[in-house]
């Protein structure tokens, strides 16, 4: 086989390669329940005491878990963002 030819080969191989891994990675990585978990853990490092949980969904490659601080109160809700692999993206805070 050529040399410029086997290089050229190798490339495009390496080339559909990235891009298929790249078409995977909004794929979530970790379940429903690690990432209630993973929130969890968040909104009980900022102090709160009983947790429950109201929302948990999978939309645009994160995701968003809904807890509710107990007792429930007007403003006592918050959402935690968790990326794919499990780490927290960001919290927002009830109004």
């Amino acid at each position: 086989m050529k040399p410029k030819l086997y290089f050229d080969l190798c490339c495009v191989t390496g080339i559909l390669t990235l891009i298929s891994g790249y078409g995977c990675s909004s794929k979530a990585t970790v379940t429903a329940e690690k990432a209630t978990a993973v929130a969890k853990a968040e909104v009980i490092r900022r102090g709160w005491n009983d947790v429950e949980v109201g929302d948990v969904s999978f939309d645009d490659g994160r995701w968003s878990v809904t807890l509710w601080q107990l007792p429930k109160t007007p403003g006592g809700h918050g959402t935690v963002e968790v990326s794919t692999n499990g780490s927290i993206i960001r919290f927002l805070p009830g109004l």
